[in-house]
């Protein structure tokens, strides 16, 4: 996994944050389209294979290249290589159908992008891609309802999940109009040793925003990013080191940028 910098998503990556609390069926992995191949070949070396008549099982997320579906015998578990544009296999991840899913485990550890959230066993639903049809329907939604968790498209209707009357529009990590980075102090990092317990060291730095912004009770004019950039997430790759960041400054100097993007949606188009 360090080698070819992918990361487990998906039902997986909740289950190290609940453990035991479900048995997904199989395992997703989501890796850069360049080490696609290699990382394959890798699972070919171990018993996994290619079936004769590959699966039509598709992800539309906007950051996806493709899928591929490996087996091992005859065993019912399949293992997912979702193969994902750029460096960073996280774009894909936040561009999921909803906050609850948004976690990933590294070869360093388990990150959880909406913290706040998940450990109440909440989630925002991501709605400006579950609600395309024939992408995400009812049905995943009632699945992670039925295994206890609750989801909703407003903050307001995840009950005890904030105290009343504590909530900062654009400035909570958990807001759904709040700019967020995998550098903030939204994000959990739960380090595999002591070594290596810094996530976002040597990542490129993430930036993005929920799609169902307009959501959020103290937000009444959302921002819109252009027609063929509305759905899934608002993201940025920036080609350097999580440290270069953690200074003051350059955060400002990042928020405002981020600023005046937004306020040209024409670029996006």
């Amino acid at each position: 996994m360090e080698n070819t910098g992918c990361v487990i998503s998906g039902s997986y990556a909740l289950l190290a944050i609940f453990p035991g609390t479900f048995e997904p069926n199989d395992v997703d992995f989501y890796v850069p389209s360049s080490n696609r191949d290699i990382f394959i070949g890798y699972l070919q070396q171990n018993g996994y294979a290619l079936p004769a008549y590959p699966t039509d099982y598709q992800d539309t997320s906007p950051s996806v290249v493709g899928v591929h579906r490996l087996i091992r015998g005859n065993s019912p578990r399949t293992i997912d290589v979702v193969s994902v544009r750029g460096p960073d296999p996280l774009r894909a991840v936040v561009e999921f159908h909803s906050t609850l899913l948004m976690n990933a485990i590294s070869s360093s550890g388990v990150v959880c992008l909406y913290a706040s959230l998940t450990l109440r066993n909440v989630g925002l639903i991501n709605y400006g891609l579950a609600r395309m049809p024939g992408v995400h329907g009812v049905g995943i939604f009632d699945k992670y309802r039925l295994r206890g968790f609750s989801l909703e498209e407003r903050l307001e209707d995840l009950d005890d999940s904030l105290p009343e009357d504590s909530h900062r529009c654009r400035v909570d990590p958990s807001c759904p109009s709040t700019v967020r980075t995998i550098h903030d102090v939204g994000v959990l990092f739960i380090a595999l040793d002591y070594v290596n317990d810094h996530f976002s060291t040597h990542r490129p730095t993430l930036v993005w925003r929920l799609a169902n912004n307009s959501c959020c009770p103290a937000e009444t004019n959302g921002f819109s990013m252009g027609a063929n950039c509305t759905i899934g997430a608002f993201y940025l790759i920036i080609g350097i080191p999580g440290r270069a960041l953690t200074d003051t400054l350059h955060c400002i100097q990042l928020r405002l940028r981020v600023w005046i993007l937004l306020r040209r949606p024409s670029i996006f188009v």
